[in-house]
């Protein structure tokens, strides 16, 4: 089988669908045909970059035509790289992490493939601007700035970044929502409150608190307590304690450590504390260290328990603050009420 793209300067993109393409059993020995010639490219079995036209059933996948504005479930413009990827990265992704394509960790996997990796590919390539009033995607590679060599050269590269990435989304980020998730379930046995969590191993944990807390709260009548503090190993056999905010985007400040706590270190934080093991907090006050678990369990332990003794009423809008929730107040419901018991107690 052959693949055509054009010949003369290459960049990213081109080199990125070869290589994906390349991955698939039925191309894995195909010969790379790099010209402009319609003839020479009509006689491939896939062209990639030129030939002005995307039919992905007849593997043409060009983006350079005027009509063509396609994003897929993103925000910025697919190359010749994103429209391969969207039609054969489940299956590639498949066959190198053994997962099945329809999967939902495979899906999760394939979605951060293409927000970490390809999707500056695209945006470099269509010429995106990365931001206007936010970022549309993030360079994590610089990629497409070193890539301007020998094409096979340039093949070996682009393939040698696609598996760091997969491998890292597949065997490290996507394993740790089960370490998250049983955290979640057994968050009572470490605080009344089940505002605090305890990670028995280091691992990428915050992207999946987030989802599992969405879920959790969706499938949740009466919304669950709120996770306030993630407790997790830290080096040399210490303890982290990093205060949670319940999203990404919020900007709703974690509920930190008091701020005589701050920048403290060891006998003398464990003297404002009171508590045995302390290493430091840090100066923005939402991250500590203890030597042991336990110990940074009870630096958690001491906040939350101050914030719930706090005064109701204030408890209760920080809790809805966080929640993102408003409750609408609806005096007119209240006043329709009162009047209706006026009656009833008069009738009776």
């Amino acid at each position: 089988l052959a693949i055509g793209t054009h010949n003369g300067c290459f960049h990213c993109d081109e080199v990125f669908a070869v290589y994906l393409l390349r991955q698939l059993p039925e191309f894995k020995d195909s010969v790379i045909i790099r010209s402009r010639d319609p003839k020479e490219l009509n006689a491939c079995d896939a062209v990639v970059d030129v030939g002005g036209v995307y039919d992905p059933e007849q593997m043409r996948f060009d983006h350079h035509q005027n009509d063509f504005f396609d994003t897929g479930k993103w925000s910025v413009k697919l190359s010749s790289a994103g429209l391969v990827y969207v039609h054969y990265g489940k299956k590639v992704l498949s066959l190198m992490t053994n997962l099945k394509e329809d999967s939902i960790g495979l899906h999760r996997i394939f979605m951060k493939v293409y927000e970490s990796f390809v999707l500056e590919i695209d945006g470099t390539d269509n010429g995106v601007s990365q931001s206007q009033n936010s970022l549309k995607y993030h360079i994590h590679t610089d990629l497409d700035e070193y890539i301007q060599w020998l094409f096979y050269k340039a093949l070996e590269l682009v393939g040698r970044e696609f598996v760091d990435t997969v491998e890292y989304f597949s065997h490290c980020w996507w394993p740790a929502r089960e370490i998250v998730s049983r955290a979640m379930k057994g968050r009572r046995l470490v605080d009344e409150s089940r505002a605090i969590i305890v990670l028995e191993q280091s691992c990428p944990w915050m992207a999946h608190l987030f989802d599992l807390e969405r879920e959790e709260r969706a499938e949740t009548p009466k919304y669950p307590p709120k996770i306030f503090f993630v407790v997790l190993p830290g080096e040399n056999g210490n303890w982290v304690v990093q205060s949670h905010t319940v999203d990404p985007n919020s900007s709703f400040k974690p509920l930190p450590f008091p701020d005589s706590w701050h920048a403290l270190r060891d006998d003398e934080l464990c003297a404002v504390t009171g508590l045995d093991g302390c290493i430091f907090v840090h100066t923005s006050g939402h991250l500590g260290v203890n030597k042991t678990r336990q110990g940074a369990i009870e630096m958690a332990q001491l906040v939350v328990h101050d914030w719930k003794a706090k005064d109701e009423s204030e408890a209760g809008n920080l809790e809805r603050e966080r929640d993102r929730v408003t409750y609408p107040r609806a005096p007119f419901v209240q006043l329709f009420c009162s009047v209706l018991l006026f009656f009833f107690y008069f009738e009776f």
